[in-house]
């Protein structure tokens, strides 16, 4: 986590990591500083087994099966309680935000 609270501040995204940077803080005095944190979020160019495999294990799923759809089936029926449509990918990263 971030060690300073901070408002009005600026924010990018680089290869995993998000930095933050200036703002203000509850006092409303300004902020020079920077700060970065790696996110844990697997890229979307890692494969759709690795993804599947950190997804399942964070929500507490054994693997039982090596079909990419029944996988997914399950991990949306342990998160949102039905199916969701649309490609595997959106699908997967959909899962990703609201686990990990």
């Amino acid at each position: 986590s971030m060690q300073t609270e901070r408002s009005s501040c600026a924010a990018v995204g680089v290869d995993g990591t998000l930095y933050v940077m200036g703002g203000e803080n509850d006092n409303r005095n300004e902020l020079s500083s920077m700060e970065s944190l790696k996110m844990s979020t697997p890229s979307p160019k890692t494969s759709i087994t690795s993804r599947l495999d950190a997804l399942e294990e964070a929500a507490g799923l054994e693997n039982d099966s090596s079909a990419f759809k029944k996988r997914i089936d399950s991990l949306e029926m342990r998160v949102f309680g039905d199916l969701k449509g649309g490609a595997m990918r959106a699908r997967v990263a959909k899962l990703e935000f609201e686990i990990l």
